[in-house]
């Protein structure tokens, strides 16, 4: 008998240790064929890709696509709004420009949801101040989820005030994901544990059980006062947000914070069972009209994306977008040329190199869009005064998407992500203007710079953009 993977070499095993090694390699191959093309149906190249590591490695292959390969996860939920007009329709802030483009189903898209406020905050060094005052004044309850924390004086400053606010007899919850706040442990909770409240960790990488699943990630960060008030945007708690760290978040009163809390809930509730019961809706008298984006790999459609799409599509007059990784895809490209072909001015605000090779990574593959983007008259911006860890899409200086999803793949199909799309003028015209004055301590991409670029640098950029899926 020869094994699959030696009858591509044209070699002979005869029947030895190795001959049952390689059949078996090859069976777990086979076996795993079936997922790949299930789950990737709808992305033929990642499909094609992810067949050959199985048949060219096939004891490598199949391993990495169970641990970090699924885009797909099934899970119990319990109380997440259905938006049954669809994403086209749940976009629809800017007098009707998206009408027409017809429902979509998408199940992460909250309701229509007018009378809010809506402020900004810029970097941790005025949010925390505003978290901390937010939970000392809480009275009956807070709900924390953070992908991230870490448990040097921020952190435990925070869980002190929980605790406080724990042993007073207010209902305290705090939910981490379990690989981004792995080192924030049983042990670093306890005074908040001992006070009264209740810590769970999202899907902690253990082997056997149903949470190995190193590619689930909760991604998202949201802070609820009394279930009122909310924040939601990129900052983590942890000491390095208050160094040269530049971020954002969006503090909400009004209507949406109810649909915060359904996606806290429904959170809170894969990972413990409990099921919480629903807030109800509290007014909030402001001009914002809001939408909740809860995009996760348990959704059939990837609603962020979406959201992102279509907001750069109904672009007018400008777009202003900035994140700290930037891995577009085909779709968010051909909206961005096609918003600039148009006459929309289109600016782009990334990172800088940094000293994390995971960044140097996503820096190099994302650089490979350039351009193709440059081309049509996008403009393009490289901040250099700290790392960029802002997530924010500005449309027309009305409509702007902020929260915790990353311009990439990971954000869009893997992560479970949390925005909000606010569509309030004053609120649009404040994140513009911190959008421009970043631009002021930003360097400008100039095509004759990237031309200029070592050919080996080039070569490695687009080595690596061939695992842009995974980046």
């Amino acid at each position: 008998m020869q094994s699959f993977l030696f009858l591509l070499h044209g070699m002979h095993l005869g029947w030895n240790v190795w001959t049952l090694v390689a059949v078996a390699t090859d069976l777990f191959a086979l076996t795993t064929a079936p997922s790949v093309l299930l789950r990737t149906r709808q992305r033929p190249t990642a499909t094609l890709g992810w067949l050959l590591a199985l048949f060219t490695l096939p004891l490598l292959g199949p391993a990495v696509w169970w641990l970090i390969g699924r885009n797909r996860l099934e899970r119990r939920r319990v109380t997440r709004s259905r938006s049954p007009a669809g994403l086209a329709a749940s976009l629809d802030t800017l007098g009707g420009v998206l009408e027409g483009c017809g429902p979509s189903g998408h199940p992460g898209v909250g309701p229509r949801r007018p009378g809010n406020q809506a402020r900004l905050l810029v970097d941790a060094a005025e949010a925390y101040p505003v978290f901390f005052e937010g939970v000392a004044g809480a009275v009956r309850s807070v709900d924390v989820l953070f992908f991230s924390w870490q448990p040097d004086e921020t952190g435990s400053r925070l869980r002190d005030h929980l605790a406080e606010r724990a042993a007073a007899g207010v209902d305290v919850r705090v939910l981490v994901d379990g690989m981004g706040a792995h080192r924030a442990d049983r042990a670093f909770f306890a005074p908040l544990l001992q006070a009264g409240g209740r810590v769970a960790w999202f899907q902690p990488p253990r082997i056997l059980r149903r949470g190995f699943d190193l590619n689930f990630r909760n991604h998202r960060k949201l802070l609820m006062i009394d279930r009122s008030r909310a924040w939601i945007g990129g900052l983590n708690i942890g000491d390095e947000h208050l160094g040269a760290w530049h971020d954002l978040a969006a503090e909400l009163r009004g209507p949406v914070v109810r649909d915060l809390f359904e996606v806290f809930a429904d959170d809170w509730f894969f990972t413990t069972g409990e099921a919480l019961a629903l807030p109800p809706v509290v007014a909030a008298p402001g001009a914002a009209v809001c939408r909740v984006l809860a995009s996760g790999p348990d959704d059939t459609v990837a609603s962020t994306h979406d959201a992102f799409f279509l907001a750069l599509t109904s672009a007018r007059t400008s777009i202003r977008l900035m994140t700290p990784y930037f891995i577009p895809g085909e779709a968010i490209v051909a909206a961005l040329r096609s918003a600039a072909l148009r006459g929309v001015d289109v600016r782009l605000l990334l990172p800088a190199s940094s000293g994390v090779l995971h960044d140097r990574v996503t820096r190099l593959a994302g650089r490979t869009w350039f351009p193709e983007l440059l081309d049509p008259g996008i403009r393009i911006w490289e901040y250099g005064a700290g790392f960029l860890h802002a997530k924010a899409l500005v449309v027309d200086e009305e409509l702007t998407l902020l929260g915790s999803a990353n311009l990439d793949s990971r954000s869009f199909r893997l992560n479970f992500e949390l925005s909000c799309a606010v569509h309030d003028k004053a609120f649009a015209t404040r994140l513009g203007a911190v959008f421009d004055e970043d631009l002021l301590r930003s360097n400008e991409v100039v095509g004759a710079a990237l031309e200029a670029e070592p050919l080996s640098q080039r070569i490695v950029a687009a080595t690596l953009r061939l695992a842009a899926p995974l980046l």
